[in-house]
């Protein structure tokens, strides 16, 4: 009669020592496949272990598990005694021949004959074959046949509609900026990366991608023509302004002329971003070009040297110009020079975060007598974003007409630019690009901001 066993070990080669040790070396092998041991419904995580199925003769595997268990110190007959036995003396008496027989093993056969001796001797328990459940399997089952009624109940919606046109929201630009994964279309996705090098604002990011997928699907796949409506919806953002004009000649009154007032134009911003490098290549072009008659005017007394670089300047032009140290001399110097085109004014750079100086500085401006001053902030093009949003949001205080960016030569990402003018609502109207008086600086244009945030980020 034949009898069949099971065995479980990490790997066939142990699977069958194992069987051996216990059947003898005559048996068949049947069958052997990988099982998982400690799996979760029989199915997830566990170990994964070797099943090798074994048939060998009943009667031959009998003599075999009998000698074993004679042999064995618990098949020897106890003897009844009142005497105190010590165990461990029992245990090392019961383990003294199978050690000798051990090392007589080694100083014969050497050491790899006496670890087949040894392995042999030891009693192998098989584990038990895993059972499968049967309940979680139908559960699975039931779980993966309902997901797909949904996505076919989700197909044939989304196939009754064709021509319906899908409009897809951009993630945040800070996830995207990480995942970088493309959610356009081919070109449409190249527009979004460039758009997102650049810097872009996500509120004004989101509005051109969206704007973008509406237009036809030929300027879509045409990558020149998707980029000509690039552009024309960039230059409808961008706000720009034209150059200073001056006041007009002041009407009549009774017959007599009214005094004429001078254009009065203030310079305000952070310390450190160029305001009266500007303020001096505006007043020479003014001069030099628009032969108008300008006066410069300063009321920056805390930095050192100030008044030196404005008198310098003014030397150089060849136009007057005077220092305020307080509030009540800056009404009367204006009247005093009545007969200018335009006043130039230079302040101190004020930090953001200090609203005492900010307001300190509205003061300044706005003198009363009905006399306007427009004021331009300036900011550099070189600083985050985000204080350029809180440069802007606290200098409000004095209510900016005007932007004037610093420094672009300085930087290859013109995305801040466009999207501080479009989200302030409040025009470009010069751009410095260099340290050179009068050269470096021009007007605004959208064209140049738009051509530069193409071109700038499609090269990099």
């Amino acid at each position: 009669m034949s009898l069949s066993r099971f065995y479980i070990a990490p790997n066939y080669f142990e699977a069958m020592k194992a069987a051996k040790a216990e059947l003898g070396e005559d048996l068949l092998l049947i069958n052997q496949r990988k099982v998982k041991v400690d799996a979760f419904f029989g199915f997830f995580g566990g170990k994964t272990m070797v099943e090798v199925e074994v048939q060998v003769d009943s009667e031959q595997a009998a003599p075999r598990r009998n000698a074993k268990q004679k042999n064995s110190p618990a098949a020897a007959p106890q003897k009844q005694t009142d005497e105190f036995i010590d165990p461990r003396s029992v245990y090392a008496t019961a383990k003294q021949p199978q050690q000798q027989q051990t090392i007589e093993t080694i100083k014969r056969n050497g050491y790899s004959q006496a670890v087949e001796t040894a392995a042999a001797q030891q009693s192998f328990q098989p584990r038990p074959s895993p059972v499968r459940d049967d309940v979680a399997t139908d559960k699975l089952m039931d779980m993966m046949r309902l997901m797909q009624q949904q996505l076919d109940t989700l197909s044939n919606k989304i196939s009754k509609h064709p021509q319906q046109q899908v409009i897809i929201s951009p993630p945040p630009a800070e996830m995207a900026g990480a995942s970088r994964a493309p959610i356009y279309p081919p070109n449409l996705q190249r527009v979004y990366e460039l758009l997102y090098r650049a810097e872009f604002s996500e509120p004004l990011l989101n509005k051109v991608m969206i704007d973008l997928q509406t237009i036809p699907e030929a300027s879509k796949d045409d990558w020149e023509k998707l980029k000509e409506h690039l552009r024309k919806r960039l230059v409808g953002l961008c706000k720009t302004a034209p150059q200073i004009t001056l006041n007009d000649a002041a009407p009549e009154i009774e017959g007599e002329a009214a005094p004429k007032m001078p254009k009065l134009v203030a310079f305000v911003g952070t310390t450190g971003v160029g305001k009266t490098t500007t303020l001096a290549k505006i007043a020479t072009n003014l001069v030099l070009k628009a032969k108008k008659k300008a006066m410069l005017l300063t009321i920056d007394t805390y930095r050192v040297a100030a008044t030196h670089q404005i008198s310098t300047y003014a030397d150089i032009i060849g136009v007057p110009y005077e220092i305020i140290y307080k509030e009540s001399d800056f009404l009367p110097c204006i009247m005093r020079h009545q007969d200018v085109d335009v006043i130039l004014i230079d302040t101190a750079g004020r930090s953001q975060k200090n609203n005492l100086e900010v307001l300190e500085l509205r003061k300044f401006l706005y003198p009363g007598n009905n006399i306007e001053i427009e004021i331009f902030l300036v900011i550099s093009s070189t600083i985050k974003y985000r204080d350029m949003q809180d440069i802007i949001k606290n200098f409000g205080k004095v209510n900016f007409n005007k932007l004037i960016f610093t420094k672009t030569d300085e930087t290859t990402t013109w995305g801040p630019l466009l999207c501080l003018a479009a989200e302030a609502e409040k025009p470009i109207i010069y751009i410095s690009n260099g340290q050179n008086v009068p050269d470096d600086i021009m007007p605004a244009e959208a064209n140049y901001v738009v051509k530069k945030i193409i071109d700038n980020e499609e090269n990099a």
